[in-house]
């Protein structure tokens, strides 16, 4: 019969490998979780039901019997699974040998990385309330000889120590492992008798588990670090394209006219103030509205009367989150493509609002200007010619790891009649803080830049 590890990590692999394929890293994390905590209530519950049938229980385990020792794991992985999802913490292991002492009735359970010890649950603390030694009182604790070969080998080991009024015991350190690499140990101290064996399979079973909370984690980093850097590869990409254009607008209007010159030159500072500050991959809408409405006051400074913009928003939509720069990159593209190859200019219409129908958020960028035939419109998305569009690739790109398959992005378009392109994004309920509804009307259509 396969072994419990196998169907775990399954379970894993299942969820994981699809969703990688589909829809990218960040999403194939959550459904690899997803996978794993499945197969793990299916086996416990067939192996709650096997114990039923079995013998009497070993001597020295708990008592219940193997389904108590079972139903006991099932409560371990509910309860450290939030904090193991956020990696390999000290949190995590002090919470974990907590449990894992009360689970195990074992005297002893430490959690160590690769240079010390994190968490240790002594059996005299265990009943007393007391929290497992932690932070720099741990960090005294060095890795010994057992921990040592165990982290080189990545392979479990014991050693036997006669403990005054305990008696023979015995200490099985297991490693912790990430991408194929020891990362730290699990470790139990147990009597040295029959239950032994049956402790031992417990803890195998144990860090399989949380080996592979552990690679999702990383995992879940990495992906987290990708989308970081796909955020900054957008600023950069985003800003030269008419910051020239603005300053020589400044200049211009320097001698001419010194107060609106200032003016500009405030926009400007405060629209490149956002890209440094915004670090997170989620913002409310009103703070990406307003980012919209800069750019387009520094873009309307420049082409004059040649750019007429208007926009339909929902006040609902103000509080949603969306994704940081989805929205600028759409404006920017409609007035560089768009309006700006015609002489004699062109309107640009920016719409949100929320579908109560499929509670999905829908932003929309439509232009009149030059427009674009079937060739270039499908390769625009993609970005396949320099200089074609702004960033909608990285957008793209960006939707497909924070949405998977849940948004729609569509571009329509006809020579000489404009462009408009149109996301659908899964709602969400988060509001800024202190967020006040706009008094409906007055950021309805007809307003102008």
């Amino acid at each position: 019969m396969l072994s419990f590890h196998f169907w775990v990590a399954a379970g894993a692999a299942a969820g994981f490998l699809p969703a990688l394929i589909a829809f990218g890293p960040s999403v194939a994390v959550g459904v690899a979780f997803a996978g794993v905590e499945l197969v793990l209530h299916l086996l416990i519950y067939v192996e709650v039901t096997r114990a039923r049938r079995r013998e009497p229980r070993l001597e020295g385990l708990p008592a219940g019997g193997s389904g108590a020792r079972w139903s006991s794991s099932a409560r371990l992985v509910e309860q450290t699974l939030p904090y193991w999802r956020a990696g390999f913490t000290e949190e995590g292991a002090r919470r974990t040998v907590r449990l894992l002492a009360s689970l195990t009735g074992c005297p002893w359970v430490g959690i160590t990385d690769t240079e010390r010890l994190l968490a240790a649950w002594p059996g005299a603390d265990r009943l007393s309330g007391a929290d497992p030694p932690g932070g720099a009182e741990a960090a005294q604790m060095g890795l010994d000889r057992l921990t040592q070969r165990v982290l080189a080998s990545g392979r479990p080991a014991d050693e036997s120590e006669e403990v005054p009024g305990s008696g023979l015991l015995v200490r099985y350190a297991v490693p912790l492992r990430s991408r194929g690499q020891a990362v730290g140990t699990l470790q139990v101290q147990h009597a040295a008798t029959s239950a032994g064996r049956a402790v031992r399979e417990q803890m195998e079973g144990l860090a399989q588990i949380l080996s592979l909370q552990i690679e999702l984690a990383d995992m879940s980093r990495q992906a987290e670090l990708l989308a970081v850097a796909e955020l900054n590869a957008l600023r950069a990409q985003i800003n030269p394209h008419f910051l020239f254009n603005t300053l020589n607008t400044i200049a211009a209007r320097i001698r001419t006219d010194p107060v609106a010159a200032r003016r500009l030159l405030l926009k400007l500072s405060e629209f490149f103030r956002y890209g440094v500050r915004q670090t997170g991959q989620l913002v409310p809408f009103s703070q990406e509205f307003h980012l919209v409405r800069t750019y387009l006051f520094l873009e309307k400074a420049r082409y004059g009367d040649r750019l007429r913009v208007r926009y339909d928003i929902d006040p609902e939509v103000l509080g949603a989150e969306v994704p940081a720069f989805v929205l600028q990159p759409l404006v920017e593209n409609a007035v560089r493509h768009g309006v700006g190859p015609k002489r004699e200019g062109g309107q640009v219409l920016v719409v949100a609002y929320i579908d109560p129908l499929t509670r999905s958020l829908v932003l929309a960028v439509r232009d009149d200007g030059a427009g674009m035939d079937a060739p270039r419109r499908d390769v625009l998305p993609g970005q396949e010619t320099e200089g074609e569009g702004v960033g909608l690739r990285n957008i793209q790109e960006r939707l497909t790891r924070l949405y998977g398959e849940a948004f729609r992005f569509q571009i329509e378009s006809r020579p000489g009649k404009g462009t408009s392109v149109l996301l659908r994004l899964p709602l969400s309920a988060a509001r800024e803080p202190g967020w006040e509804p706009v008094p409906r009307g007055s950021l309805r259509t007809g307003v102008r830049a």
